[in-house]
């Protein structure tokens, strides 16, 4: 069954591989590593959900299973983006100014930003090294040059959605259709990627390929929006599952809801969150304020189908390239992630 529990199984199996490599490296710069990696691994996803940047890695080898049966080839593929997933990850928590991550100091935190850059910039390296593990096994060279310009065409995606990301922070004009834009860019392309280079690994044809990694770019988009949705389910501002959103609101980044709340409700809504987000720094105070105003108007009511929408679109994508009906059935239990009650 595909769960959060299942998650958890396939990550065990991909840091067990990742900590054996890194663990043997001595000095500061692979200490900083190490202590991302761990900081990643300690995360458990049968608790707590992983957000998009950590599922690319666990999807390469997900998508393996469901096509052959077994997780043989897409190890290599794995570990350069889960290498790639953490390089982002260090580099947010600077941009974001997050003292901890998942309970632990971040690599800013405990070494300074422009140490943590350079870790980061290095997780990048390291990926690329990883995947290039390919050329001595199952794929021809051709193919392994496709898939690194795959992977970095993926990253300079990312990099466009932070960029749009970090713009929107000081607008307060920003409608619907930019902001699902910039999480398509910034959220969707690695896990489209992941979806991409396993099913081609496992000898799939390229229509099916191509139906695999937009089914990947609507299920992150679905995943996202409900991620987004359920940052407001806190009960106070001490809730430590939580630090990394109210992280992000501070720094007056827009998620979904308030975006569309600010679109399309009412002009006294629109005056208040305007007011809030016009300020030059958000406190908790503030926090609490746009999380009230969102519960007592409905949004996250009013906005909950986006969610389904775009999973229907994925699934609507594999049906019409005519994709094995045994494997459409296995990519519908992907819902089981979107369960309401399971993103939190």
């Amino acid at each position: 069954m595909l769960n959060q529990k299942k998650l958890q199984t396939l990550k065990d199996l991909l840091y067990v591989n990742l900590h054996k490599k890194m663990e043997t490296e001595t000095g500061l710069f692979f200490k900083m590593i190490n202590h991302q990696l761990k900081t990643s691994d300690s995360r458990n996803f049968s608790q707590i959900n992983p957000t998009c940047f950590e599922l690319p890695g666990i999807f390469s080898l997900l998508i393996e299973e469901i096509c052959t049966g077994q997780i043989k080839k897409s190890y290599p593929i794995a570990e350069s983006l889960e290498l790639i997933s953490n390089f982002l990850i260090v580099h947010e928590d600077v941009q974001n100014g997050n003292p901890e991550r998942n309970g632990h100091p971040s690599v800013w935190w405990e070494w300074g930003p422009a140490q943590a850059i350079n870790a980061g910039d290095a997780l990048h390296v390291l990926a690329q090294q990883s995947l290039l593990k390919l050329g001595h096994s199952e794929m021809a060279q051709k193919t392994l040059i496709e898939s690194v310009i795959t992977i970095e065409n993926a990253c300079f995606n990312v990099f466009k959605g932070q960029q749009l990301e970090i713009e929107f922070q000081d607008k307060i004009d920003i409608n619907t259709k930019q902001y699902l834009e910039m999480i398509e860019l910034k959220i969707s392309s690695l896990i489209e990627c992941s979806m991409k280079l396993s099913s081609a690994l496992c000898g799939l044809q390229a229509s099916e390929v191509s139906a695999l990694g937009i089914f990947g770019k609507y299920f992150a988009m679905s995943y996202q929006i409900q991620l987004e949705i359920n940052s407001f389910h806190f009960d106070t501002i001490k809730d430590d599952d939580k630090l990394n959103e109210i992280g992000s609101f501070i720094t007056k980044k827009k998620n979904f809801p308030i975006i569309w709340a600010i679109e399309n409700s009412s002009p006294q809504i629109k005056r208040e969150l305007g007011t809030l987000y016009f300020k030059r720094v958000l406190d908790k105070k503030d926090v609490l304020t746009i999380q009230k105003i969102i519960q007592d108007n409905d949004i996250l009511e009013k906005i909950n189908h986006f969610s389904d929408e775009y999973f229907q679109k994925g699934i609507d994508e594999l049906i019409n390239k005519n994709i094995d009906n045994n494997i459409i059935e296995k990519f519908q239990l992907f819902k089981n992630l979107l369960r309401k009650d399971a993103i939190t």
